[in-house]
């Protein structure tokens, strides 16, 4: 997931690193070979072995698993046992799926075991929430959802509070467009701003109960 952070963080998308390292003379040793193909760039070798781990390797765990019929409802042993779509189609999706969702729910969960500590009042507060809705036996589902407000409002304030991709996802026109009174050209490619969004309103972590209503909001 190191590669994918990287290929993703705005420097990146600031210049393209493929042009600048293709513009730079085998002699000063960036190239393994004389050239201008990508595959010569320092690492790209390594990041396109370890994406493609990331890419196949999950789901050949999951078809083992499928096969042996040791395996739990998922995206990938659904669309297994439909059998109407081709392997080559839940790789690629089921890869996006698991890249886009794993490293920003690793840090999403690290946010929270910081907000909690910082504000154990706020601690107290969703664990006595838990204990009278759900209880001690179980862990909470999504069909406790509706009935733990305060639970829900915490975790849509860890990811305003430190959002776990503040740039988002980079995009490139296809056509110009006009915002506002901002000509943006084919070709330029945009990075958002989340973090400045999400903090436009306060920077500390805080959950609001609206007075009188017992609606609690992020």
């Amino acid at each position: 997931m190191d590669v994918t952070s990287i290929a993703l963080s705005p420097a990146m998308w600031l210049v393209n690193p493929i042009t600048v390292f293709q513009s730079i003379p085998a002699w000063l040793g960036f190239f393994k070979a004389p050239g201008l193909g990508s595959e010569n760039i320092p690492g790209l070798n390594r990041w396109r072995a370890d994406l493609e781990e990331l890419r196949t390797k999950p789901f050949s765990l999951a078809k083992v698993g499928f096969s042996n019929g040791l395996f739990k409802n998922s995206y990938v042993s659904s669309l297994l046992a439909e059998g109407t779509t081709g392997e080559q189609s839940i790789v690629d999706t089921a890869a996006v799926a698991f890249g886009a969702c794993y490293e920003t729910t690793v840090i999403s969960g690290d946010v929270f075991i910081l907000a909690m500590v910082l504000y154990p009042e706020v601690q107290k507060r969703a664990q006595d929430e838990i204990d009278r809705i759900v209880g001690n036996d179980r862990l909470p589902d999504f069909s406790d959802r509706e009935t733990l407000p305060y639970i829900t409002a915490l975790m849509k304030e860890v990811l305003r509070w430190h959002p776990p991709a503040p740039t988002g996802i980079p995009h490139m026109l296809r056509e110009d467009d006009m915002y506002r009174e901002y000509h943006i050209p084919e070709g330029a490619v945009l990075i958002g701003n989340i973090w400045m969004v999400a903090q436009i309103l306060r920077e500390s972590f805080i959950i609001c109960i609206v007075p009188g209503t017992g609606q609690v909001h992020s």
